[in-house]
């Protein structure tokens, strides 16, 4: 179990950098140019981004 565990620590730094990849491309694509903030945009915008993966 240990190894196991072990063994899965070697791919957090190429996890945190998709996950960063990710973020910073909803942020500068789906959200950034939104016209107004409100909840239901916000939400539509991450509809669109999950739609467009």
């Amino acid at each position: 179990m240990l190894q196991k565990f072990l063994n899965g620590l070697k791919y957090i730094p190429e996890s945190l950098f998709t996950f960063r990849g990710q973020v910073t491309a909803i942020l500068e694509l789906y959200l950034e140019p939104l016209k107004r903030r409100s909840v239901e945009t916000y939400a539509a915008a991450y509809a669109r981004y999950f739609a467009d993966m």
